[in-house]
Formats: structure tokens, C-alpha cells, sequence
């Protein structure tokens, strides 16, 4: 995809369909899904999402679920994002992970300043973020209203249709993002993995790009109860910290190809043949049954987890910051969803040739461990 221009700086408030049920969107996700399904292997082949896929994204209304309702976003509950990421990874895995990353993202941008948000939703509330946010090999050195940052960033998922960046910049104290947008940065194409290619997780380049100040954001104190995009967006998503909800997004579009990668093994299976037929096994219902249960469990955790966090929020009651307990608790969602995909390895094993015909519908779902370990936004 060729870089979209830079957004134009004229704020205008959009008032968000208040038409737009939970139902309604589930519904239209639904119905995208068998055309995601025969786009999967072009994304693996184009190593990015396919243009036509982004634009049905986009018109969808569906990455609005994290756009402030101040600049035309859905006034739904933030965790119904991860019931459409997830529900899109039963069909495109690497769609699945954009989504969920973009979505995510629009939430962020409400925690920025103000101008920094006009920014970005001036023209309209369709405006697509990437980023990267570890530092990478950066600096960012201050000057008179802001910072002058260069450096190379590695992993920005789904890059080539964002008109913006958020990178993690070292030297300002705490941790600390900046939004960039298209026409200060780079993308240097790396992407060359064995799953998950469709991601399109390149490496980002910024040559002593002028950053202003209010496009700066100190992660460590976002949703403190001193500016937490409460202020402006009245949401009750913006009272909690921003750990208490990120990295749900990434783990949403893993429960959903867990899930997309049994579907298509019951799939295969039924249609076996012959006197010893892999459906009529009870060793294949035993590890079809297994792994269901560890996709079940990866859902549950993630739903319990966001829903604590937004029960908190609607209370009123600040959100604090989780412990390294809870961490670690959050953080173990991975460890359900990683033993259904080898449960599911099991399964495709047990199906002999038939679990690995080519083009493999779940090519990129076996990757998808590989850009949750190493940090991949």
C-alpha cells in the first residue's frame, strides 16, 4: 500500500452513530469473515494486509470502537474490540493482529493533549496508528518546544496503512511514546518470518524529526487521576492506567486463531475417508477436546481480567496500576492460548497429510507466538 497523506490539522468534532449496538457490529464482523478467509494467503504472499482488506476495515466502522466519541468514535464497551479481534483471527490471522493494534491505538491518542488528538482525528475518526513502542536505537534530544528524535524502531505492525506512529523515545525521563506521523518517518521492509507474514511488522527510520512537546506522553503517570483523557472524553476507559488494559490486544487476535486453527482441524477432520477415519478416533476427539478447553480458558482469563478493569473504571474508583502478581496473572493468558496451538499441532499431526495440504489455512496462525514474544506492536 502506498503511504496515505499526512492528516490535515483542522480539529472538526464528529458525533458518533448512536445507532451502533454490540449486536450490529458482531453481526457485520461475522459477515466480513469468508471474505478474510480467501484473502489470508495474499496477505501471507504480500507480507502486509491487502488494500481492499484495509478499506473493508475501515468502512466497516469497526476500528472506531477505540476512537474517543468526542472525534467520532463508537460510545461502546472497550471490550467488545477484543470479541471482533478475536472473532476476526478464527479467519485472517494477520488481519486479526492490525485490528487490534489500531483499535488499541485510537484508544491511546485520547490519553495525549489535546492538540496532539486534533492532530491525529482532525479530518475524521479513520485515521490508522502503528507504532513501536520499546526505544529501539534512538535519541531525542530537547529543543526550544519539543525534541528533535532519530533512530530505527523494529516491529511496527501493519505500518504501511497507518498515517501515524507512536515510538517509545528514550531521554525525557520515565517511559515515554511519541506520535509521529507519515511524513516524518521511514518504513524499512524486513519482514521476512514463516508465520504471521500478513502482519507486515517492519522497521520504522526517523532522521532528526521535530517532535512538539504535546505530542509527547509520559506513559507512567496516563490515567493517574492528573490527565487521563477524563477530562476531555468523559469514558470510563480513560480512568484506568494504560497497563491495566494494553497487551489485551494482542492476546484477543491469539485466542481467536487458536480457535480459527480448531475450527479448520474439526474441518479436515470430518472430511477424512477410509476404514480408519481420524473423526471416528478416540485418541483425535481426546486432543480436540483439550485443546478447545485451553482455548476456553485463554477467553475466560482475558474477559475476567478487562472486565475487572472496566467494572473498576465505571465505578468511579481509580484503577491502580497492577502489581507484579497481577502482572503475571494478565500476563498468563498467553500460556493457555500457547498450549491450545500445540494441542492444535497435535491435532494436525494426527491428521497426517491432510493437516499440512497446501496453501495451509493456518500458515500464519503457527507463527503468531513468534511477534507476541519479542515485543511486536
Amino acid at each position: 500500500m502506498r503511504p496515505l497523506p499526512e492528516q490535515t490539522m483542522t480539529a472538526k468534532q464528529v458525533t458518533a452513530p448512536d445507532t451502533e449496538s454490540a449486536d450490529e457490529l458482531m453481526r457485520r464482523v461475522r459477515s466480513m469473515l469468508p471474505t478474510l478467509r480467501q484473502r489470508a494467503a495474499r496477505a501471507e504472499e504480500l507480507r502486509r494486509l491487502p488494500d481492499e482488506t484495509v478499506s473493508d476495515l475501515v468502512a466497516s466502522g469497526l476500528c472506531r470502537i477505540g476512537v474517543p466519541k468526542r472525534y467520532g468514535g463508537l460510545d461502546v464497551d472497550y471490550s467488545l474490540m477484543l470479541d471482533v479481534a478475536a472473532e476476526l483471527g478464527r479467519a485472517c490471522p494477520a488481519t486479526a493482529w492490525c485490528y487490534g493494534l489500531w483499535t488499541a491505538h485510537a484508544w491511546l491518542v485520547g490519553y495525549w493533549p489535546k492538540p496532539a488528538q486534533e492532530e491525529v482525528f482532525g479530518s475524521g475518526p479513520d485515521a490508522l496508528c502503528s507504532s513501536s513502542l520499546n526505544v529501539g536505537r534512538s535519541t531525542c534530544t530537547p529543543v526550544d518546544g519539543g525534541y528533535r528524535l532519530s533512530g530505527r524502531w523494529e516491529f511496527s505492525s501493519g505500518c504501511d496503512a497507518a498515517s501515524w506512529l507512536m515510538l517509545g523515545v528514550p531521554g525525557i525521563g520515565g517511559r515515554n511514546w511519541a506520535l509521529v506521523p507519515r511524513g516524518d518517518y521511514e518504513i524499512v521492509d524486513t519482514w521476512f518470518v514463516s508465520g504471521l507474514c500478513g502482519s507486515g511488522s517492519k522497521d520504522i527510520v526517523v532522521h532528526d524529526a521535530f517532535i512538539p512537546t504535546h505530542r509527547i506522553l509520559d506513559v507512567t503517570t496516563a490515567g493517574d487521576g492528573d490527565w487521563s483523557g477524563w477530562e476531555l472524553h468523559g469514558q470510563s476507559r480513560y480512568r484506568a492506567p494504560i497497563p491495566a488494559l494494553l497487551g489485551w490486544d494482542l492476546v484477543a487476535p491469539m485466542v481467536g486463531i487458536a480457535q480459527g486453527m480448531l475450527d479448520e482441524f474439526i474441518t479436515k477432520t470430518a472430511g477424512t475417508a477410509g476404514a480408519a477415519k481420524s473423526a471416528d478416533s478416540p485418541a483425535v476427539h481426546i486432543r480436540v477436546s483439550q485443546a478447545a478447553a485451553e482455548v476456553d480458558a485463554g477467553r475466560a482469563l482475558m474477559e475476567r481480567d478487562v472486565r475487572e478493569a472496566l467494572d473498576q473504571a465505571r465505578g468511579r474508583r481509580r484503577v491502580h496500576d497492577p502489581g507484579p502478581g497481577e502482572i503475571s496473572a494478565g500476563q498468563g493468558v498467553c500460556h493457555p492460548t500457547s498450549c491450545a496451538c500445540r494441542r492444535l499441532n497435535r491435532c494436525l499431526t494426527s491428521a497426517a497429510g491432510t493437516g499440512f495440504s497446501t496453501p495451509p489455512r493456518c500458515n500464519g496462525s503457527t507463527g503468531t507466538p513468534t511477534p507476541w514474544r519479542t515485543g511486536t506492536r
